[in-house]
């Protein structure tokens, strides 16, 4: 059973990186099924019967990860579960303002609509759930893969094989990116590259070179330490010993296959080194070389190490003089922006620590930051969308808050901490020199975490667990040459009350993982929300095949956003065919007709509600729901209560408004201009509305220097207001902007 896991394990360690880095659906899924299916058969077979009591055991492999692990998934949980809104309010005054605007918008107007705000009853810390149980999926993969890997990682040969299998493909990405670049392919796999822009850059299967890079940096590190554990020995003369020719042929034709074998890791080391140098990653550069002189102190450390820094030392120059001799005018031109580049992402990373002062305590949920930073993205950057912060360590602060990085940050420290000591009681070659390896791929992916977000990539989370992994098992080998078997301490536990209640959850857990995992796959095949660039999936999937995602996983807001969206659009095409044959205003009116609109827009209402009620973060939801109401106005009898409704709505969608959409400020504008028709000139209310209208549309023209945009905004004025002044106040200088666009041009 444990060679099938091992195979399964090689399998994911190859497919995960070769698709894509393993961050589109169809290739996490695979990666998580594989991981999960591998840990249920590695927990059957921990089931052991003890000879000597002839009774049935439970055995677990000790190590600090269990702890690690367990205290991780407690916090995970702490922020997903429903807690009064007292304790909320406690925890995150601002977690709680958030919550109060997840209730339905009509309820404030005492309207009915279906939907019940989920803040009436409890709620988690998280206000949007779904991204954290994603997290959860996740961190649970990226455990259950160590714990199982140094399950099976047993002997030194398995060892060896999983080391090979991850150079090679080390390998093989950086020749085929090399390869890719040089040619002018312009593909990735079946993915044009010509979308990312620079055809010059080596992504090898990666879509971002930093990505690839990460991959790169943590895979020379690997090769470095196994060349480093490949213990060459010279024969030692006896004394007035005289070796003749054919005993001196002989000693080195026995050393001859280390030093092949030596010499074939290094050269992996300088064909992934040369990969990543033209990569044009810098951040990947910076951590790599930071990275070599970490391993060389750390061989420093040890006496009958020392020498193994040679073996640093020719690799860097090697890959240093291909690189120069191949030609390293881009890269060198791409350090010439590097002050350039790091502001932009120093402001991303300063508005992320300003999500983390408002969530300070227990943050907005692992997975919700990209949902959040709108609403705090720098007006420098009007017009960007962020799905990441590109500084892991912001992110971290800000989705887990000052308690959950210290547990997270914390765990990992005593993790390591316990690893370094058991390598400072280590003196064989193989052990010590992999030993070295975590340190150092943590050490490196820390560094490229300061201005990417590697550990955001599936493939590259899971290199970086695979090689602690191989670290660790290395650390607890006894033996030698191949014939060397690691050694763990090991928790027995009795199949009694407790232990079957302790393998009882543990095997509930990862089927409750299995099961969400599952049905976030069914719900994507029917309805893509996750992104995904390498499949052309339908962005606007049938009606019935957003209802089918939505039975199968009914907690992403997206889901039902699509649904509102689908419906509208039916109905607008209902209506333009109604409209087509001549059907005049009042038969559209008629009373069965009119039961059917309004049941129709009920039902938008309750999908956007729906939405809402799960992710009040999501500008969008709440102006699609205003207009909505607005909607309802043409067919209530008393439109008093749905235009309080829409006002909700549209002042919930201010408070979240960022600057990466010039179409949302637009669509602002014009219900503020439409509110301010339906008032008198000379009153409060009328300034208030017309001033937000002008505030909006200006905005959304200095995020979108756009001429039809303008011309857009003026036709619109011009429809309620045939006042030309009005639009000189809310309109930019057409002039301006075609200057300014030409500026930029040049």
């Amino acid at each position: 059973m444990r060679k099938t896991v091992f195979i399964l394990y090689l399998f994911v360690l190859v497919f995960s990186p070769i698709f894509f880095g393993a961050v589109h659906t169809y290739a996490y899924s695979v990666m998580t099924f594989s991981v999960l299916t591998a840990s249920l058969l590695l927990l059957i077979n921990s089931i052991k019967k003890d000879e000597n009591n002839d009774i049935w055991c439970l055995e677990i492999i000790k190590t600090p990860f269990n702890i690690t692990f367990i205290l991780i998934l407690i916090f995970l949980f702490f922020q997903i579960i429903p807690l009064p809104s007292f304790i909320i309010k406690l925890f995150s005054h601002e977690t709680y303002e958030v919550l109060q605007k997840s209730v339905p918008a009509s309820s404030i107007a005492g309207i009915e609509t279906g939907v019940n705000g989920l803040f009436k009853g409890w709620h988690s810390l998280a206000v949007y759930y779904y991204p954290v149980r994603m997290s959860i999926i996740r961190f649970t993969v990226y455990g259950l893969f160590f714990l199982g890997l140094i399950n099976v990682l047993n002997t030194r040969k398995r060892i060896e094989i999983i080391i090979i299998t991850i150079l090679i493909t080390g390998c093989l990405e950086s020749v085929y990116g090399l390869t890719q670049a040089y040619t002018e392919s312009g593909n990735i796999l079946w993915f044009s590259k010509s979308i990312l822009g620079s055809q010059r850059d080596v992504t090898g299967t990666y879509i971002n070179r930093n990505h690839f890079a990460g991959f790169m940096e943590m895979g020379i590190i690997l090769a470095v330490c196994y060349a480093s554990s490949i213990s060459i020995r010279k024969r030692r003369k006896k004394n007035n010993e005289v070796r003749s020719f054919r005993k001196k042929a002989l000693d080195y034709l026995a050393g001859e296959k280390k030093y092949n074998k030596r010499f074939l890791v290094i050269f992996s080391a300088i064909i992934m080194g040369i990969g990543l140098i033209f990569s044009a990653s810098r951040g990947g550069i910076i951590s790599a070389v930071t990275s070599f002189v970490f391993m060389g102190w750390m061989f420093g450390l040890k006496k009958r190490q020392t020498g193994k820094r040679k073996i640093l030392l020719f690799i860097f120059l090697v890959i240093s003089v291909y690189a120069v001799n191949i030609g390293m005018d881009y890269v060198i031109e791409r350090f010439d922006y590097f002050n350039k580049s790091f502001e932009g992402r120093y402001i991303y990373a300063e508005k992320t620590m300003e999500i983390f002062e408002d969530y300070s305590l227990t943050g907005i949920g692992l997975g919700n930051f990209s949902y959040v930073f709108p609403k705090y993205q720098s007006s420098k950057d009007k017009g960007k969308f962020l799905r990441h912060a590109h500084n892991d360590w912001a992110q971290l602060m800000a989705e887990a808050g000052i308690i959950g990085f210290l547990i997270i940050i914390g765990s990992f420290i005593l993790f390591f901490y316990t690893i370094f000591n058991i390598w400072k009681k280590r003196k064989g070659s193989f052990s010590v020199s992999l030993g070295i390896a975590p340190f150092a791929a943590v050490i490196a992916i820390g560094i490229h975490s300061y201005s990417d977000f590697n550990l955001h990539m599936p493939a590259n989370f899971l290199l970086l667990v695979a090689i602690t992994a191989i670290g660790w098992s290395a650390l607890h080998l006894n033996g030698h040459g191949k014939n060397g078997k690691t050694e763990y301490n090991t928790h027995v536990i009795p199949l009694n009350y407790k232990g079957f209640a302790i393998f009882a959850v543990i095997f509930g857990f990862i089927i409750l993982n299995g099961n969400w995992a599952l049905r976030h796959f069914m719900a994507e095949i029917n309805c893509n929300t996750a992104h995904n660039s390498t499949l052309n999936r339908d962005k606007n999937p049938p009606l019935n095949e957003i209802q089918k995602a939505i039975e199968w996983d009914s907690v992403n807001a997206a889901y039902w956003n699509k649904l509102a969206i689908k419906l509208l659009k039916l109905s607008s095409s209902e209506n333009d065919q109604d409209d087509g044959h001549g059907d005049s205003q009042d038969d559209y009116k008629g009373k069965d007709n009119k039961i059917d609109e309004i049941q129709k827009s009920n039902n938008v209402i309750e999908a956007l509600e729906n939405a809402i009620a799960l992710n009040p973060f999501k500008t969008v939801y709440h102006i699609r729901l205003g207009w909505a109401y607005v909607e309802k106005w043409r067919t209530a009898e008393s439109i008093d209560r749905w235009v309080k409704a829409s006002d909700a709505s549209f002042l919930r969608a201010e408070y979240f408004m960022g600057v990466s959409s010039a179409e949302l400020h637009y669509y602002m504008g014009n219900y503020w201009l439409l509110r301010s028709k339906m008032v008198r000139n000379d009153t409060y209310d009328w300034h208030l509305y017309w001033s937000k209208a002008v505030k909006y549309f200006r905005n959304a023209q200095y995020i979108n220097r756009n001429i039809k945009l303008a011309e857009k905004i003026e036709r619109d004025i011009l429809n309620y207001y045939d006042d030309k002044e009005k639009v000189e106040e809310a309109v930019l200088d057409k002039n301006r902007i075609i200057m300014e666009k030409k500026r930029k041009r040049r």
